[in-house]
């Protein structure tokens, strides 16, 4: 299927506040899908840390999602799901699961 469209999907930064209101606030469509797993070793926050609630660490590390998000052209809804299935077969995770799932 080929698709002709003059705003190809972008890949952002990072999946923030910032980038939901960007989309929401246009009306272009997003998509985040996983990218693969890494392993963590402590817990990550986009918020300031507070030194009186620490973030708990993992040992032994975990292995956690990886994902990518795309924002794609208006109306590109099609266009995003052809290329969120594409790439999760072409990352290899499309059938991978997290233990426990």
């Amino acid at each position: 299927m080929e698709h002709h469209v003059s705003f190809p999907p972008r890949v952002p930064p990072a999946l923030r506040d910032e980038m939901l209101t960007i989309s929401n606030f246009t009306g272009h469509p997003s998509l985040t899908l996983r990218a693969g797993f890494v392993q963590v070793s402590e817990a990550r926050s986009d918020w300031a840390p507070d030194t009186s609630h620490p973030l708990p660490t993992f040992n032994p590390p975990r292995r956690v999602p990886h994902g990518v998000t795309l924002i794609g052209p208006l109306f590109g809804e099609g266009l995003l799901g052809s290329c969120g299935i594409a790439l999760e077969h072409a990352f290899g995770v499309a059938e991978e699961r997290p233990s426990g799932f």
